[in-house]
C-alpha cells in the first residue's frame, strides 16, 4: 500500500546532507540509504500524524541503533573489495584471450625492447610516471564537483589498488635500483609484464564501473 504522505524535494535533499553529515561519502550508498529512510518515514508520519519530518527522521535514525550507518558502510565497503578483486580478475585473464591478447603482445615488446635498450631505471621511472598520471586522473574521473566519490567500488576496490601502485614503484625502485642483480637479472621482465597487465586490468575495471555509475547515477557527474 503507498503512503499518503510524500517527501517534498526540499526535504529529499536535506535526507543526501544529512546522510553526509553521517560521513556516507559515495553517492550510490547515499542514494540507497535516502531511499530506504524516505520510505520508512513517510511510513512513520502515515502512521503518526502528529510527527513532522524532523521527528520521523530522528526516530528512523535510532532504529539503525548506536552505529548508526557505520555498520552498512562496513558492509558495502567489503562487498566492495569482492566486487572490485572479481572484476579485476575477469579482466585480467581476457588480457590472456584474443583480441586483448594482441594488446598484451605489444605491451611485452615494448618492456622487453625498452629493458633491453633503455636500461631498467628508465623503464622503471617511465612506468612509474604513466602510473601516477593515471591513478590520479582516475581519481579526478571519479570525483565529482558536488557529489564527492561516485561509487564506493571506486575508492574502497581496485581505485586504492592502483593509487597504492604508484607510490610503491617509485619505493620499490630506490630499493632496486641500489642491487645490481636485482635490476639486471633475467626475471625482472616477467615481473615487470606481469604488473603492467595488473594495473591495465585495474583501468578496464575503472572504465566498466564508471560507465555504469554515469549511466545510473547522472546527477552525480553533471
Amino acid at each position: 500500500m503507498q503512503n499518503k504522505y510524500t517527501l517534498s524535494e526540499t526535504e529529499i535533499e536535506q535526507l543526501f546532507i544529512f546522510v553526509k553529515k553521517k560521513f556516507v561519502n559515495y553517492y550510490d550508498l547515499q542514494v540507497e540509504l535516502v531511499d530506504h529512510l524516505a520510505s520508512l518515514i513517510e511510513a512513520d508520519m502515515e502512521e503518526n500524524p502528529n510527527h513532522n519530518f524532523e521527528t520521523a527522521l530522528n526516530k528512523v535514525y535510532a532504529g539503525f541503533g548506536i552505529f548508526g550507518f557505520w555498520t552498512l558502510v562496513k558492509e558495502r565497503t567489503n562487498a566492495a573489495y569482492r566486487n572490485g578483486r572479481k572484476l579485476w580478475w575477469q579482466h585480467f585473464k581476457a588480457l590472456f584471450g584474443w583480441p586483448a591478447a594482441s594488446v598484451s603482445m605489444v605491451i611485452a615488446v615494448g618492456l622487453y625492447f625498452g629493458l633491453e635498450f633503455l636500461g631498467y631505471q628508465t623503464v622503471t621511472w617511465t612506468f612509474a610516471a604513466v602510473v601516477v598520471i593515471t591513478s590520479f586522473t582516475l581519481v579526478l574521473q571519479t570525483a565529482s564537483k558536488k557529489r564527492m566519490f561516485a561509487s564506493i567500488v571506486f575508492s574502497q576496490g581496485a581505485l586504492g589498488g592502483s593509487v597504492s601502485l604508484a607510490f610503491q614503484i617509485p619505493l620499490h625502485l630506490a630499493i632496486w635500483s641500489n642491487n645490481e642483480f636485482l635490476a639486471n637479472s633475467t626475471w625482472t621482465f616477467p615481473i615487470y609484464l606481469l604488473v603492467a597487465l595488473s594495473y591495465l586490468a585495474m583501468v578496464k575495471v575503472h572504465q566498466q564501473v564508471l560507465n555504469e555509475l554515469k549511466h545510473n547515477y547522472p546527477l552525480a557527474f553533471q
